[in-house]
């Protein structure tokens, strides 16, 4: 299930960076077709399907290519030109894509890397230009060897990395507040006559997320922005073979909690993509003593047959618990609710599927909860605005509480807490990440990352 959204722009200021260009309109310019050698003007393909429609080699020399629909491309060959990805839109590449000279990405949907994301030789670009852009490689992106060789990395959105990020000396990355990156293995820098604080920030307030979970070789200073905060896996490593090389002015947390993946966004604008079926408004897991309740909202619905509320021990695995029937159509708010009798022990997950008369299938964001575990808590809503509740298990006291900002300040403080629902007021703090970190009655330590909007 998909929250709809009103499509959201960012015009981040990113100094020095090539001009980005304008998310196109469905059905400007020549019409795609397999094999094509777009070598000048303009190409589009547009398709509402959410099957994706398969193409097995496209040629990119020189022209512009706006994808406005969910296509696959097996192979890319891209010597220069432009690439649109629209918002609402998901393009997979099935292996490597290789960006030869003068080539741009700019990606206000979803872009899939099966291989790697290669720069090479100079002037190339990738832009994650909405909030809601989504880039996932499969492997590794690698920036060019050499100080001359450009290639410019502007992230407003998430980027995850199966690999490598090898943020070689001739690449610059600018992120804005909210975005994040998650990568396997850092690298900074070739050599210790590396170039210092390739990592920049766009402009105003906020944090931008850097997480790794294996290892980060630094060699140079990373980035001279105190609106960086370095997220470290619980068993992730750093080592600065150059000696002086730092994190620059980024702040460093370890064993940070996973980065909240920002909710895809439904576009209305003039493209090929149409409103889907059912708004869904809000969708909540809470766990009492020993059930856990769900209960989830929608504006509207259209062709909705029904739901299924799926559990998962992992975040991975799922199976199906409950079978709910949806109204069909309605105009009307209607609110759902599910008590799952049967929950796990610890920390569970939970997501809605809603499922259309055809078959047709959307997911909802992600939702955890804590059961018999005394060490652990769960944090509601996440991202905030203005209170956020934390729920602890039964018969659980804290020593206390502290909610730190990204800097490693501490802002708020609270100690021997015994209430079960404890709620934190937000509404008069900055936009950002935060961490809440919890000690125990027992002496354990548990941090969750929180969000303000």
């Amino acid at each position: 299930m998909t929250v709809l959204l009103a499509s959201f722009r960012l015009t981040a200021q990113c100094s020095g960076f090539p001009a980005t260009v304008a998310e196109p309109a469905c059905g400007s310019g020549t019409p795609l077709t397999n094999n094509a050698n777009i070598n000048s003007g303009t190409y589009n393909f547009c398709g509402s399907s959410p099957t994706p429609t398969t193409f097995s080699s496209i040629n990119v020399s020189g022209g512009t290519l706006n994808i406005c629909g969910n296509v696959t491309i097996s192979n890319l060959t891209f010597n220069s030109g432009t690439i649109v990805v629209a918002c609402g839109a998901t393009v997979t590449f099935a292996g490597t894509v290789t960006l030869n000279s003068n080539t741009k990405i700019v990606n206000y949907g979803r872009v899939n890397i099966g291989g790697t994301l290669n720069f090479q030789n100079t002037n190339n670009a990738f832009y994650n230009e909405g909030a809601t852009s989504r880039l996932y490689v499969g492997t590794d992106i690698v920036f060019p060897q050499n100080n001359g060789q450009t290639a410019y990395l502007k992230n407003n959105g998430y980027i995850s990395v199966g690999g490598t990020f090898d943020a070689r000396n001739g690449g610059f990355s600018c992120f804005s507040a909210q975005s994040s990156l998650e990568t396997v293995n850092l690298k900074y820098g070739t050599g210790c006559g590396a170039p210092n604080n390739s990592f920049t920030f766009s402009s105003g307030t906020g944090t931008a997320i850097v997480r790794y979970t294996g290892a980060a070789t630094i060699n140079g200073s990373f980035t001279s922005s105190t609106h960086y905060a370095i997220n470290k896996g619980t068993t992730a490593t750093q080592s600065f073979p150059c000696g002086a090389s730092t994190w620059g002015s980024a702040a460093v947390a370890t064993n940070a909690p996973a980065v909240i993946v920002p909710i895809p966004a439904v576009c209305l604008v003039a493209n090929c993509f149409s409103v889907l079926p059912v708004e869904l408004t809000g969708f909540e897991a809470i766990a009492g003593k020993n059930s856990v309740s769900t209960y989830w909202t929608t504006e509207s619905e259209v062709n909705n047959d029904h739901f299924l509320l799926e559990r998962s021990s992992d975040g991975q695995d799922w199976e199906a618990i409950a079978k709910i029937s949806g109204a069909g159509h309605s105009t009307s708010t209607l609110n759902y609710t599910y008590e799952d009798l049967e929950p796990l022990r610890g920390v569970s997950y939970y997501r809605l599927k809603q499922i259309d008369f055809d078959g047709t299938q959307t997911v909802s964001e992600i939702r955890s909860v804590v059961l018999g575990r005394e060490d652990s808590f769960v944090l509601y809503p996440n991202p905030a605005t203005n209170t956020v509740s934390l729920l602890l298990p039964e018969n659980t006291s804290v020593e206390q509480l502290l909610l730190i900002d990204a800097t490693g300040r501490t802002i708020k403080k609270q100690d021997n807490l015994q209430q079960e629902l404890l709620m934190i007021n937000v509404s008069d703090l900055p936009k950002g990440s935060y961490q809440v970190s919890v000690t125990f009655s027992n002496g354990s330590i548990r941090l969750e990352r929180l969000v303000v909007n």
